[in-house]
């Protein structure tokens, strides 16, 4: 009698297959068997190509470690069931065997880091047990009836129970994530139809190909686990959600955004969930993810039932037909699409999904380039002097403060020190639209692209002192101080910029675990208290010879202001949510909250000075005013920050007050990020060579044009890195992996406009000479070279 095989679904009881432990132990040590590279991070082929990638990659990793035990499961689940067609009850070998194959994989993982020859082992284990089973075989195969599952034919044809109700509930899913992107692609509305019915048929692919490999899995899984996969597979339409949520939001794909969690080096999804404004305990953050993984096995034991109530069948051979058939309309709505679809509206299409089956691909954007950004090295050698006259710095960094929050109605104060006392800069530009990529930007006055590399870099964590320029300042003289009402642990930014502990700073206040008294308060009471303890040090200390760094984060979701506080605008969200599709009133209403955020942290600052000039010291301070990156309320379609170089995320004010004897400074026409420590170190008077470390310019060497820098490892559904604007130019760039935020060696430019719109010319050649006219300064401060790629 053949085998009663399980389909793709939950439960089916087997009276036919008695649970066989061989069986188990076979399949858990294959799992283990393939699972022993990614444990010990091997690199294959001459590419050394790495099956488990670093901090930065946990999205990718899961990826690798569920593939590599779907394989290993097929491969230690169909060698036992062959070998037991073979064997019949004369076992004894396989059952060896299998305790054998377990062995191997506990020690290659567990207890020895093993090399390439683990393999041979583990393919000779399996190959002399398949010769062996087929020596001493129960019967000659011709006078034994074949099984079923055995026959490549009758495996195809069978019609196996089948979760329909699960693969539809995948494949509408995918659907209505595919049906928002086509929705916000600029394209006509025959060419939105095109794209959409190209999708429906690539998710029909992409089900079909779920399904086979469902099917596949569940198969060679033994009685009693036959559930396990549905762990991986169940996750799979509430993933898909998911990954629709974040687009909508953020823009940003949900891979990119599980990445991110490991960036700093470890697993924190409490530190991630309260960056995006909800805080809670680590616990409760691990209790999310458990929720979730549970809610899929749920969701797919649910739509089993479903499925067996209204029972469901279906053969391998017609999923594999609808799949050949869904391919083939693909590739004809691909070959059709070139035909008559712009190459810059098939270049958005082929961007905004990740899953493409079909053989047509648009070319890159209007040019592929060879890159080598310029990073000059500070040296430590240089004689810094010790200043005689050191004017009390304050820098305000204000967290997710854009451009435009700086005027009357909301920083009345901010707005008139712009207007009355700070130099002037008609454009302002952050480095990033992520904060660890932007204070690196600020303090190191490099192209944020180095951010990760120079982290990475540091020798010894525990005696780094910071940025090279923050250095300098401590060696003329400059006592350093950090209050900041975040964790700066987040992406490791406290370090990169100010060293470990107190090798930079002399004080150094934040919200971690050594402080819980502070970091129990609400944000803005820990502002409060920041500036009292400004003001103390103030007090405590000569005029002259403070460098102040203070990090406020009212302006960051989910808005902040102190109860005492009264917010000039009344109608706002008490408790602000993500709109998925926001009217205009439920947009103002989340605006209004976060103008009020800003308005408490403009009348923090002007407390401040106010104190600072009865206590006279005032006039010859330099007070530095930044927003880290700007704020998206669904111009471009997204919320909040992180996922473009759009300006709502990347136009953010920069205000100087330089001392009163020094004046306001020459009017420029564009600064950013990188330019504020230089123009310091001119006017503090510190040498030269000081500067010759930055690529950001002195914004003391008289009124011209200049090019701004921005990049960014998080670039949305766009897929944009870096944009380059001087005047009323934009050079728009991508390039692959951003993600991982490592310094690019090619990328491609997208766009270059003009203020006549798109500039549109003949080649690649054409656009890199075009760029070099247009953007002179970049070729001498942020590029090495950049040359057409072949």
């Amino acid at each position: 009698m053949p085998l009663n095989e399980t389909g793709i679904h939950l439960g089916v009881k087997q009276h036919d297959e008695p649970l066989q432990v061989a069986h188990i132990v076979a399949w858990f040590g294959g799992i283990l068997c393939a699972l022993v590279p990614f444990i010990w991070a091997w690199e294959v082929g001459s590419m050394q190509i790495p099956v488990r990638f670093g901090s930065g990659n946990m999205g990718f990793n899961l990826l690798i470690v569920t593939g590599l035990c779907l394989l290993g499961s097929v491969v230690g689940g169909y060698w036992w069931r062959y070998c037991k067609f073979l064997l019949g009850a004369r076992d004894s070998i396989l059952t060896w065997a299998s305790v054998s194959l377990l062995i191997l994989g506990l020690a290659g993982c567990f207890f020895v880091q093993v090399h390439a020859i683990f393999f041979y082992l583990v393919a000779a284990l399996l190959l002399v047990t398949l010769v062996l089973s087929f020596l001493y075989r129960e019967q000659p195969l011709g006078g034994r009836p074949k099984l079923e599952w055995a026959g490549f034919s009758g495996w195809l044809k069978n019609r196996s129970p089948w979760n329909a109700v699960f693969f539809f509930v995948l494949f509408v899913a995918l659907l209505a994530n595919n049906l928002t992107l086509v929705a916000s692609l600029d394209l006509s509305v025959l060419g939105k139809v095109q794209v959409f019915i190209g999708r429906f048929f690539t998710q029909g692919v992409f089900v079909g190909i779920c399904c086979l490999l469902a099917e596949l899995v569940v198969r060679a899984t033994p009685r009693g686990l036959k559930w396990s996969p549905w762990l991986v597979f169940g996750l799979l339409p509430l993933l898909v959600i998911a990954d629709q949520l974040l687009g909508i939001m953020w823009s940003r794909p949900l891979i990119h955004t599980v990445n991110a969690m490991t960036q700093s080096g470890s697993f924190q999804p409490e530190v991630e969930l309260k960056t995006s404004g909800l805080e809670v305990g680590a616990a409760m953050a691990w209790c999310i993810v458990i929720g979730i993984w549970l809610s899929g096995l749920l969701l797919a034991g649910g739509c089993w039932f479903v499925s067996k109530r209204f029972q469901t069948h279906m053969s391998v051979r017609s999923v594999l037909a609808g799949v050949m058939i869904c391919w083939v309309v693909v590739l004809v709505e691909q070959g059709v699409g070139a035909l008559w679809m712009d190459v810059t509206d098939r270049q958005a299409e082929y961007k905004a999904f990740d899953f493409h089956p079909g053989l047509f691909s648009p070319p890159e954007g209007v040019g592929a380039y060879q890159v080598a950004f310029r990073q000059p090295r500070a040296d430590m050698q240089v004689e810094i002097p010790s200043l005689d006259h050191k004017p009390d710095v304050f820098v305000f960094m204000l967290e997710s403060t854009r451009g435009d929050a700086i005027r009357p109605e909301v920083a009345p104060f901010l707005s008139r020190l712009r207007e009355e006392e700070c130099q002037v800069l008609s454009s302002t530009w952050a480095g990033s639209n992520a904060t660890h990529l932007s204070w690196y930007s600020f303090f190191h006055s490099q192209v944020p692209v180095f951010w990760r590399d120079d982290l990475e870099s540091i020798p010894d964590r525990s005696a780094y002192a910071g940025a090279m320029p923050l250095q300098y300042l401590k060696r003329a003289g400059y006592e350093i101080e950090v209050r900041a009402v975040c964790d700066l642990s987040y992406k490791d930014f406290g370090l990169s910029n100010f060293g470990a502990g107190t090798n930079l700073a002399s004080v150094v206040v934040q919200a971690d675990d050594a402080n819980i008294e502070f970091s129990n308060l609400g944000i803005a009471e820990r502002e409060r208290q920041c500036f009292e303890q400004l003001r103390s040090s103030v007090l405590s200390r000569p005029d002259g010879g403070g460098f102040y760094f203070t990090a406020l984060d009212s302006p960051h979701y989910n808005y902040y202001w102190h109860d005492d506080f009264d917010p000039p605008f009344t109608e706002f969200d008490e408790d602000t949510r993500f709109p998925l599709n926001p009217s205009e009133d439920e947009v103002q209403r989340v605006l209004n909250r976060y103008w009020n955020a800003v308005a408490w942290v403009d009348f923090q600052i002007a407390d401040f000075c106010a104190f600072l000039k009865e206590q006279g010291r005032y006039d010859e301070s330099i007070i530095i005013v930044v927003g880290d990156h700007g704020e998206e309320f669904q111009e471009q379609g997204s919320w909040f920050h992180c996922s473009s170089l759009q300006p709502e995320q990347t136009s953010v004010p920069i205000l100087i007050k330089w001392p009163q004897s020094m004046g306001r400074g020459p009017e420029q026409s564009t600064a950013c990020h990188l330019d504020v420590m230089p123009s310091l170190f001119h006017a503090l008077g510190l040498p030269e060579q000081s500067r010759r470390g930055m690529v950001g310019r002195n914004l003391w060497t008289g009124a011209q044009e200049a090019t701004a820098i921005s990049t960014t490892a998080y670039a949305g559904q766009s897929g944009e890195t870096m944009r380059l604007r001087r005047g009323a130019y934009e050079a728009v760039f991508s390039w692959e992996k951003y993600w991982e935020a490592r310094v690019p060696e090619e990328m491609v430019l997208e766009q270059l406009r003009g203020p006549d719109g798109e500039i549109r010319l003949s080649d690649a050649g054409a656009y890199e000479a075009e760029l070099r006219r247009l953007f002179p300064d970049a070729f001498e401060r942020f590029f090495e070279h950049l040359e057409v790629r072949d």
